[in-house]
């Protein structure tokens, strides 16, 4: 998962929304990472889980992609939950 994250911050970092938009590679790569951390995520222990509970509920997220007009990536993440 960490390595998801890592990969992303580093992807992204001083890119803007329209060169997120604009590069197919970009958003794909990105997406790909987002898949990576769902399913890890899935395979968390609950006993770990419950010492850091989920601040932002895979809805919220859908919602928040889907307002930046990334309907793709919120279609992906969509369809990633279990």
């Amino acid at each position: 998962m960490r390595a998801a994250l890592d990969g992303i911050a580093a992807a992204t970092a001083g890119k803007t929304l329209e060169d997120f938009r604009s590069d197919w590679l970009l958003r794909h790569g990105v997406e790909r990472g987002i898949e990576i951390i769902s399913e890890a995520a899935r395979h968390v222990p609950d006993d770990l889980t419950a010492l850091a509970p989920v601040r932002h509920p895979p809805a919220t997220i859908l919602s928040l992609a889907a307002s930046y007009g990334l309907e793709n990536t919120a279609c992906t993440m969509q369809s990633a939950q279990p």
